[in-house]
């Protein structure tokens, strides 16, 4: 499995991310974010960690659940987001684990596992 997910911003004005999972790999997005998914893919929505979790995500204006997108299959598989909402995409590069980066409001797009770079959809 490779160290990094694999994507493309792709659009002109109104950009969306394609991402390229392997095996086992999964991304956690917020609701209504989703573009496509191809099959393998099992998508589970949760608080993303409790009732606590979801309230204070809520209380800081975001979504009550999180999406998460899995590739369950044996071969690399896509999914894609995009903002409901025009604006660019830009892809952060974390220089640390657990580093946080606050560039705007829903969705965003987080990997779930191994530590990966981290692409945002456009704020709103």
């Amino acid at each position: 499995m490779a160290d990094e997910i694999d994507y493309e911003i792709i659009g002109e004005d109104f950009h969306a991310v394609v991402i390229t999972l392997d095996p086992g790999e999964a991304v956690q997005a917020e609701p209504g974010a989703l573009m496509f998914m191809e099959d393998e893919i099992d998508m589970g929505t949760s608080t993303g960690g409790g009732l606590l979790s979801g309230l204070k995500r809520k209380i800081a204006g975001e979504r009550f659940f999180v999406t998460r997108f899995e590739n369950e299959g044996s071969t690399r598989r896509q999914v894609a987001f995009a903002s409901e909402h025009p604006g660019n995409v830009r892809a952060l590069a974390l220089a640390q684990r657990g580093r946080a980066e606050a560039v705007g409001r829903r969705p965003r797009i987080r990997p779930r596992g191994r530590p990966h770079r981290r692409a945002d959809p456009p704020a709103r």
